[in-house]
């Protein structure tokens, strides 16, 4: 009895304790924050930011099954496992039921559905007049990107799933477009909405890329490059009043673009699709993927243009050599070529990759301008011929890789 007397004491004593405190009742669950309890400093606005670019790392955008939506829909790749929702796309089979599609409409929609939200955050930190003006002018340079990236987001889902483009000789702005969502969505009811129309839609991309154009930086600096510009927005905008056939509006956008001095012909085509050459002075707009030190790929594309280790897909010379543009010896690459050999068939093949390991080993740290450049320097240190994955010998050069 005693024992239980004391308990309730010290339980009265914390209540009393506690209630002096008027903060004790009021405190935010840390795992649920909200609009006014996240956005309450700029470092934090940025990390929900930085959360609207990394959605395009989603496996059904850019790091991965992107690709074969777009490279076997148009022939470059063909898929040769029977797995439905990729053979699809070999023979235009494909519609809304199709995993790949699903997810790509979903993901374009989180894009937007993340850049509603920190719009949305943003506003408070302005409404609260916490912020000097220097932090104001940064909190604008946010909005600007959400713009940015919602409006792209806007213009994937019209262009993929609106009724008609505005090229179509039966194109009507009042045919069925895409849903719009302008704010974060906090109930059920919210989500049950009619699609807006096609007319609706390519205005509301508009709208966002030309308040983007206002509010968005000129260039960043080195470690921000990648962040959305004005230039980014004003070609955006000029590629979407092509698609709505505004061919005035569309020159002015790009003139824009083409008196801007970041911008400017690469001396080697071939360098837009060299990851040696990234953020070079014809880059619009570039989300750069970590391949290298993190334990997450970048993308997943080797899949398609990796000998047939995967053995998923046929893939296109003249694709392989497109994204072939330089090679970079290093550690990883040769680990990754001893870890490919286990899945090569027949030991001829294998004697292959033994090979190049073998000759490229001292050469760790070169990097070469193109795959020519590198062979022709492998050449002379090996008396092996290599194949094409065709079959067809290259000049006794080495295989595709």
């Amino acid at each position: 009895m005693k024992t239980n007397i004391k308990i309730l004491i010290i339980a009265l004593a914390l209540v009393v304790f506690h209630s002096c405190k008027s903060d004790f009742l009021d405190g935010s669950d840390p795992n649920n924050p909200t609009l006014a309890t996240f956005y309450t400093s700029i470092d934090n606005a940025q990390l929900a930011l930085d959360g609207v670019y990394g959605e395009f790392h989603d496996e059904y955008l850019y790091f991965g099954e992107y690709f074969y939506i777009t490279m076997f829909s148009t022939g470059e790749a063909e898929y040769v496992h029977p797995e439905s929702r990729y053979t699809d796309f070999n023979n235009y089979n494909y519609g809304p039921t199709n995993s790949l599609v699903t997810g790509f409409y979903k993901d374009w929609y989180r894009i937007v559905g993340r850049a509603n939200n920190v719009l949305d955050g943003l506003k408070l930190m302005k409404e609260s007049g916490s912020y000097s003006a220097a932090d104001l002018e940064i909190i604008d340079e946010m909005a600007g990107q959400c713009y940015f990236l919602r409006g792209v987001g806007y213009s994937f889902l019209i262009r993929s799933f609106g009724q008609k483009m505005p090229s179509h000789p039966s194109y009507n702005a009042n045919l069925p477009g895409v849903i719009l969502i302008d704010t974060v969505l906090t109930t059920r009811e919210q989500m049950y909405k009619d699609r807006n129309t096609c007319g609706e839609v390519w205005e509301a991309v508009v709208k966002d890329f030309r308040t983007a154009e206002q509010l968005l930086p000129e260039s960043w600096s080195a470690e921000e490059a990648g962040k959305a510009t004005k230039g980014a927005a004003q070609a955006f905008l000029g590629e979407t009043y092509v698609y709505l056939q505004d061919w005035d509006n569309a020159k002015k956008a790009f003139d824009k673009v083409l008196a801007n001095t970041n911008y400017k012909l690469v001396s080697d085509f071939s360098h837009n699709f060299d990851y040696k050459h990234i953020m070079n002075s014809e880059s619009i707009f570039e989300v750069g993927f970590n391949n290298m030190t993190i334990s997450l790929p970048g993308t997943y594309i080797y899949r398609l243009l990796a000998l047939q280790s995967w053995g998923t897909s046929i893939v296109r010379n003249s694709t392989i050599d497109k994204f072939s543009s330089s090679v970079v010896i290093n550690n990883q690459t040769l680990d990754e070529a001893l870890k490919a050999k286990a899945t090569v068939v027949g030991s001829v093949y294998k004697g292959y990759v033994d090979e190049l390991i073998r000759v490229s080993t001292p050469l760790i740290g070169n990097s070469y301008e193109n795959k020519e450049a590198f062979l022709s320097t492998i050449r002379s240190l090996t008396t092996i011929p290599f194949y094409r994955t065709d079959g067809v010998t290259y000049e006794k050069v080495f295989c595709n890789f």
